[in-house]
């Protein structure tokens, strides 16, 4: 597996270290290419989810979810990451 380092990248300093890993016996660029396109609306649970926090429930894979929400495709590292960020302003008095 290749080593991947945008995390370290976009947050090269954190609180809070967490991993996960599933092995699937599968050629990576199927799986990379579904985990984009997968339809979360099929899912009573995630629309529920976004409707209570009043966000769009339409389209919900994650090329629609950057659109429709906000987010932003920072960088890719295919087919072995995908970063997406949110761009906000602290709210902090010294800026």
């Amino acid at each position: 597996m290749q080593k991947t380092d945008l995390i370290d990248k976009y947050l090269p300093h954190y609180t809070l270290s967490e991993y996960h890993e599933t092995m699937v016996n599968s050629p990576i660029e199927p799986g990379y290419q579904i985990a984009k396109d997968i339809d979360l609306s099929r899912s009573e649970l995630i629309t529920f989810l976004f409707k209570i926090r009043e966000l769009p429930t339409k389209r919900l894979n994650l090329q629609s979810l950057i659109a429709d929400i906000g987010f932003t495709n920072l960088e890719g590292n295919y087919p072995y990451e995908n970063r997406i960020g949110f761009w906000t302003r602290r709210k902090d008095s010294q800026l």
